[in-house]
C-alpha cells in the first residue's frame, strides 16, 4: 500500500504530460502482460509431482493414491485427465 501511496504522490513530478499515464507509474505498479500466473503455474506442477507420487507409492492404484492425498477418486480422475489434456496439447 506504501508503494501505491508513493507512486501516486511522484506521479505528477515525473509525468511528461498533464496527464498520469500507466508509462508514469513504476514497472511494479504498471500491468502486466497477459499469460500465465507463474505462481498458478509452479502450484500446479507441485501438485502433478504430488500426484504422481502418491500413484507410485499406491502400485498406480487410484484409490489409495487419492486417499492418501486427502482427496475423492473423482478429483483425482480429474485432475489426470486435466493434466493429461494439457500435454496432449503440447505434443
Amino acid at each position: 500500500m506504501s508503494e501505491l501511496k508513493n507512486a501516486v504522490v511522484r506521479s505528477p513530478c515525473l509525468a511528461e504530460s498533464d496527464e498520469i499515464g500507466v508509462k508514469d507509474l513504476p514497472e511494479g505498479l504498471q500491468e502486466k502482460p497477459s499469460g500465465p500466473d507463474p505462481m498458478e503455474s509452479a502450484i500446479e506442477a507441485m501438485e502433478q509431482q504430488a500426484i504422481y507420487r502418491a500413484l507410485m507409492q499406491a502400485g498406480a492404484s487410484q484409490d489409495r493414491a487419492a486417499q492418501s492425498l486427502g482427496i475423492s477418486k473423482g478429483a483425482l480422475m480429474r485432475k489426470l485427465k486435466s493434466y493429461r489434456a494439457a500435454f496432449d496439447g503440447v505434443a
